[in-house]
This record gives structure tokens, C-alpha cells and sequence, in this order.
């Protein structure tokens, strides 16, 4: 690798602990993708110290010129490596595919485009103009998707209340991400950390939402009773996000500036 792209790759956004993982990590996906590479950031809730991400795999996106699969197949070959050091193989996406589909992930692009740190080349989420109406219809969607896999983890339980904690952990991260999606369509500030987000929709919104916050927290394990109050927040949330869908009507949402 040339001496100007080592120089280019900035990794002073990555939390210190993985940061020189990161860097010899973004050194090889440039070594290996070549000109093909356009641009590589990274993305989550591990970025800002998110303690409910404290432990999760380093997210991020490679940008490249051509979907070429022979350049993924080079970078593929060198994944277990980074693998043990907790980095997480990186979505793959053109320019052309990601201005493309705003409006058929507009909440994944909208937590890649609040919480990222350019690494490396150009970045392609800074500005991108997600749909109102496509964001709130799969904020509405993914809710009322969660009641039906709260119910599944109830039932996959075979009556094991002590299994329902994990269940609840993961209802709460996915609700905290469509909450992120609401505050950014009421035009709030968005906090980093989910707990922050969850809190924050639950002032703007009118609708408790605190036991999904201590699932997040891990202040005490959830059992049964525990259970019944995030599902019944959920079903709280699911029914404010009818009632809002309502009245929204299809818009252009631009880009907001990210909470610290």
C-alpha cells in the first residue's frame, strides 16, 4: 500500500482499545480491494463507548466502485484473522446500491449515517436524504414485528422464566433502534447510547418505556413479571407509532445533527 492511502486511513474515532486493530484491519481491506476501494466507516453503537455494545463485533461498511466478488473472495480469505480480534466482516455496497435503497433501509442507513466514523475515502452516508414515509412505515413494521417475536421467545421458553431475560435484551436493542428512527421523524436530538434513546423516546412520545431500559442496563435479571411489562411497552409503542403514522404525511427527512 502506498505511502498516501496508509496516510489516509483516520482512525482517531475508534475507541482506543480497538484502535490499532481497527487501523492494521482498514490498512489490508485497502491493500486487498485496491482502486476498487472507495470509502470504509465504521458504524454502532461500540463507537461511543454504548456499554449495551460493549462487547460487540466492530461494525462497518466497505464502499466499493464494482460489486466484484473476486475482491470479496480476497478479502474473505483473510476474515478469520480479524474475526478473533472482534471485528465483524464488513457490509459490502456500491454508491450506486446505497443511493438506491434509502427507501428499503432507511433505518439501517440512518444509524450508519448518525453514528460512523470515516475511516478511510469518501463518505457516502453524511448526506443522504432518507424518505419520512419509508422510515416511519418500517419504524411501524419493525415494532409490531418485535410483538410477534416476543411471543415466539415466550414460547420458546417451555416455561423457562429465567431464558426470558435474553429475550427481553434483544426486544429492547431492537426497539431502541426504532425509536431512533421515531425521534429523528418528531425531529429531536437523537442520543448515542440506546438507554439515552430509549429515555428520550419516552418523554417525546408519552410512553413508558423503562423496563426495555433496565433489560438494557442489566441492573437485574427479567423474569416472567418483567417479561409482561416490556411486552406490554412494546404494544404501547406499537400503538403511539399507529396513532402517528396516521397523521404523517410522505416527506423527504434530512440528515440530523447527532446528539453527544
Amino acid at each position: 500500500m502506498s505511502e498516501a492511502k496508509q496516510a489516509a486511513i483516520d482512525v482517531t474515532g475508534i475507541p482506543l482499545n480497538r484502535r490499532e486493530d481497527f487501523a492494521d484491519f482498514a490498512r489490508e481491506l485497502v491493500a486487498l480491494a485496491g482502486e476498487n476501494m472507495l470509502g470504509l466507516c465504521a458504524y454502532g453503537g461500540w463507537l461511543v463507548g454504548d456499554p449495551c455494545f460493549a462487547r460487540q463485533p466492530a461494525l462497518s461498511v466497505l464502499v466499493l466502485a464494482r460489486a466484484d466478488l473476486e475482491t470479496l473472495d480476497r478479502i474473505a480469505q483473510r476474515g478469520g484473522r480479524y474475526g478473533r480480534h472482534n471485528i465483524s466482516a464488513p457490509l459490502s455496497m456500491t454508491p450506486e446500491y446505497i443511493a438506491r435503497s434509502c427507501d428499503a433501509f432507511p433505518l439501517e442507513f440512518l444509524e450508519i449515517q448518525q453514528v460512523h466514523h470515516l475511516v478511510y475515502g469518501r463518505d457516502y452516508f453524511a448526506d443522504l436524504k432518507l424518505p419520512a414515509h419509508d422510515l416511519r412505515v418500517q419504524c411501524e413494521r419493525e415494532v409490531k414485528s418485535e410483538l410477534i417475536q416476543l411471543r415466539h421467545g415466550l414460547l420458546a421458553a417451555h416455561g423457562r422464566h429465567k431464558l426470558l431475560h435474553e429475550v427481553c435484551v434483544a426486544a429492547a436493542v431492537r426497539t431502541a433502534r426504532v425509536a431512533r428512527g421515531l425521534l429523528h421523524l418528531m425531529g429531536k436530538d437523537v442520543p448515542a447510547r440506546a438507554c439515552d434513546i430509549l429515555a428520550a423516546t419516552s418523554q417525546a412520545a408519552g410512553v413508558p418505556l423503562a423496563t426495555l431500559s433496565t433489560a438494557l442496563g442489566g441492573e437485574e435479571r427479567l423474569e416472567f413479571s418483567g417479561f409482561q411489562q416490556c411486552y406490554a411497552e412494546v404494544e404501547a409503542f406499537a400503538a403511539f407509532l399507529d396513532a402517528f403514522g396516521s397523521h404523517t404525511a410522505p416527506a423527504q427527512s434530512a440528515p440530523r445533527e447527532q446528539a453527544q
